[in-house]
């Protein structure tokens, strides 16, 4: 009986938390977790960090101008010493993630089914 309580105190909170980030979305605000490469979080709000920055520009770039591989990047990437923003190496996954990003850098912010314009600013203009 402890248990069932248990798990539904535990599924009380996930809602809870859902229903927060869902508020945040909605107010275009960072929903948590950490900064995605090309901003840095500071103070609650994401800023953009140039030197990053001019890194996802130039990935969006080859990726869709030149056309060139997830993997063709990752490796462009590890030979030009760019680390990821935990400190490794990229890797295909690394870069599809950026990719799939592009909404995000481009300004808008995204949590569920939720979008809006994003408090952060845009490192990508199409």
């Amino acid at each position: 009986m402890i248990g069932g309580f248990a798990e539904f105190e535990r599924n009380v909170i996930s809602e809870r938390l859902m229903g927060g980030r869902i508020e945040k979305a909605q107010k275009g605000k960072f929903a948590g977790g950490s900064a995605p490469f090309g901003y840095d979080l500071i103070a609650g709000k994401l800023i953009v960090n140039e030197e990053q920055a001019t890194i996802v520009r130039e990935v969006f770039r080859r990726r869709n101008e030149e056309e060139q591989s997830l993997q063709k990047i990752a490796d462009w990437l590890n030979e030009s010493g760019v680390k990821t923003k935990r400190g490794g190496k990229w890797s295909k996954v690394h870069v599809k993630d950026m990719i799939e990003r592009e909404g995000f850098y481009k300004g808008m912010y995204k949590h569920g089914e939720v979008m809006t314009k994003g408090e952060h600013e845009a490192i990508i203009v199409s």
